[in-house]
């Protein structure tokens, strides 16, 4: 055996970083959504009908949010016209 000693060994590191969440990186994006799926299922246990409507209005706003900044949905001005167009 040799008396050179061999430098420490890195451990715990990512050989990539991960993209930085809620940009609009793929990977990142993935990232949210595989929380926003734990937190639906958490929703899916939650007994009290508050609670319930609490985490599942932040759950919607959540997704919502999400899906505009991947440019899925757009905003409609008025909904009550159910794409309808008005008369004069």
């Amino acid at each position: 055996m040799s008396d050179t000693s061999q430098p420490p060994r890195r451990r715990g590191r990512p050989r990539k970083p991960l993209p930085a969440e809620g940009t609009h990186h793929l990977e990142g994006d993935r990232q949210t959504y595989v929380k926003l799926a734990a937190q639906m299922e958490i929703l899916g246990f939650t007994e009290g009908d508050d609670l319930f409507t609490q985490r599942e209005v932040w759950l919607w706003n959540q997704l919502w949010a999400l899906a505009q900044k991947r440019g899925l949905v757009e905003l409609v001005d008025d909904p009550s016209t159910n794409g309808e167009t008005k008369q004069q």
